[in-house]
């Protein structure tokens, strides 16, 4: 396992995405498990919120790459 970035997970949901319900059930778990820690995103793959970018994970997945090719930017 080795440390990875939330931010680049498909699983990761910034705090921008958040429906009203998931805002206050990530604020009453934080409150629980992690008092005085800041709402930085929402994982789902284990439902439950993200308070730190980079550790260990082994749910990670990395977001899939949209590739273009160079012929649409370049039209001749």
């Amino acid at each position: 396992m080795k440390y990875v970035d939330c931010r680049k997970c498909k699983f990761f949901k910034p705090v921008e995405e958040l429906s009203e319900q998931e805002l206050h059930d990530a604020w009453v778990w934080i409150a629980k498990n992690r008092p005085g820690e800041e709402l930085l995103g929402y994982c789902t793959k284990f439902d439950r919120p993200v308070t730190y970018f980079t550790g260990k994970c082994y749910g990670f997945e990395r977001k899939e790459v949209k590739v273009k090719k160079l012929d649409i930017f370049f039209k001749a």
